[in-house]
């Protein structure tokens, strides 16, 4: 636990300023529909991993395409669940990671592991597979 404690400290305290404003951001998630059919609005779940997101929509389609590419599990399992996280301002469970990201055109946001996120809504994807 020593390093996890560390690493948050380094990507979340050494920029507070960085989520000045209320963060719209995105992630593309592996889960299947059985999976996603178990959340439920108005639940309220704890991430059990440092989770990446995106604060550019195009990046879902990057991400889509690199999952059909290189045959990740998700892309042969049907449509793709696309997450949508809203950022308050002030926030401290996620920091823009791009000063320490090899991908700095991804605008990425890193939420810490067990960061508590409410579910507002949920939205059945509208692509099919082809």
């Amino acid at each position: 636990m020593p390093f996890v404690r560390c690493l948050n400290d380094y990507l979340i305290l050494r920029n507070p300023e960085e989520l000045n404003r209320t963060v719209v951001a995105h992630r593309v998630s592996r889960m299947d529909a059985a999976q996603a059919a178990g959340i439920e609005e108005g639940g309220t779940y704890r991430l059990g991993m440092y989770t990446a997101s995106s604060s550019q929509k195009r990046a879902q389609k990057d991400i889509v395409a690199w999952h059909k590419e290189s045959g990740a599990a998700a892309a042969s399992s049907g449509p793709q669940f696309i997450w949508e996280f809203t950022f308050p301002k002030g926030c401290w469970q996620a920091t823009r990671i791009k000063g320490v990201s090899l991908h700095k055109d991804e605008h990425e946001l890193l939420m810490v592991p067990y960061s508590a996120v409410r579910i507002k809504g949920c939205a059945v994807p509208t692509t099919s597979r082809t």
